[in-house]
């Protein structure tokens, strides 16, 4: 994750912390997983979100347009 620009300093250390590593492993988590890691907040998590989707993965979970959880997204 260290290579991607556009991440936060903060998200990027609690995923690493998590050891989270790479976009694959990161589009794998839920929310509530998200949500579990020490110091990793709603706005971290919108973060992640954009960062999954400019990217081309699909996150596990959908927000709506103001950031919020919206729902888990349909596993196809």
């Amino acid at each position: 994750l260290s290579e991607i620009a556009g991440i936060s300093g903060r998200t990027r250390n609690c995923l690493e912390h998590a050891g989270i590593e790479d976009l694959g492993e990161l589009s794998k988590q839920s929310y509530h997983d998200l949500m579990k890691q020490k110091n990793l907040g709603p706005r971290s998590v919108n973060e992640i979100y954009k960062l999954l989707k400019r990217f081309g993965y699909k996150p596990k979970f959908v927000l709506d347009e103001h950031g919020f959880y919206y729902k888990t997204a349909q596993v196809i």
